[in-house]
């Protein structure tokens, strides 16, 4: 386990850290985070006022109500210790266990997550399918889901140089929790969009629920839709008659929501 101490004595933050690599329940990877606040004789509701002072001091704390939230890319970004742990990343809920400091007597506030949480707790992406032609339109609609704190996958954005582009597919569609398809009249198979549609399928047998397969028919300016293809067929797909209409039905399909909500910054 890799556990970050943290103590305020009046303006001045004492951070350490720990690496427990070693220890016999090494199986249970992750990361504790330990707050000491330096008051004697506190309840927990003082100890909970006193993390909105760490709050200004560590922008990766979110605390919304009653409830708290790690930023595990900010944490990891704010201290180089955890540069080799490739596995933090994202944000995730966390709940507060309140102890003691064995060496100051202090009370402690802290944080235990394990590394299985946090990989269960992976921003799901979601896997927009159309043809290039389409990609225009297709970008817009990867433009608001990013806006709303989704994860789209994009070939053009997802994609290395010189990646075996099968694979490539295959990586994206494993990685997420839906698959869009957007079917106009040039969506016309070049081999690779029957793979795509293979890909997705399999995803769907593997996750269920967790797995959506959502088939959008998109009007051209002449009201013209595409043909479905016959795979898509055996799941619901719908009409309609706007990109606004369109984009509810996403929502509406996705099985996950958005992302922490937050208040911004900026106001």
């Amino acid at each position: 386990m890799k556990t970050l101490h943290i103590s305020k004595e009046v303006n001045e933050i004492l951070i350490e850290f720990h690496n427990d690599d070693h220890q016999p329940w090494k199986k249970d990877e992750g990361i504790i985070i330990n707050f000491t606040v330096p008051i004697y004789h506190s309840n927990q509701k003082v100890l909970f006022q006193k993390m909105g002072e760490y709050k200004r001091d560590f922008e990766w704390i979110i605390i919304e109500g009653n409830y708290y939230y790690i930023n595990l890319g900010l944490l990891k970004e704010s201290h180089s210790e955890f540069n080799d742990t490739s596995w933090l990343k994202g944000i995730i809920k966390v709940a507060p266990l309140f102890d003691t400091d064995i060496k100051t007597g202090f009370p402690t506030i802290s944080f235990h997550i394990l590394k299985e949480d946090i990989i269960l707790n992976f921003p799901q992406k979601i896997f927009l399918s159309h043809k290039g032609i389409d990609k225009p339109v297709v970008r817009e609609y990867y433009s608001l889901l990013k806006e709303l704190g989704f994860d789209p996958w994009l070939d053009e954005d997802a994609m290395a140089a010189g990646e075996a582009l099968h694979r490539a597919l295959l990586k994206g569609m494993q990685d997420s929790c839906a698959a869009v398809f957007f079917v106009t009249p040039n969506y016309v198979d070049d081999g690779f969009l029957e793979q795509e549609i293979d890909y997705a399928i399999t995803e769907k047998m593997k996750k269920r629920e967790k797995f959506s397969i959502i088939t959008l028919a998109l009007p051209e300016k002449e009201g013209e839709r595409g043909e479905i293809p016959e795979m898509l067929k055996r799941y619901v797909w719908k009409t309609p008659e706007s990109h606004l209409e369109a984009f509810r039905e996403i929502i509406r399909a996705l099985p996950i929501t958005s992302g922490v909500k937050t208040w911004r910054n900026d106001i």
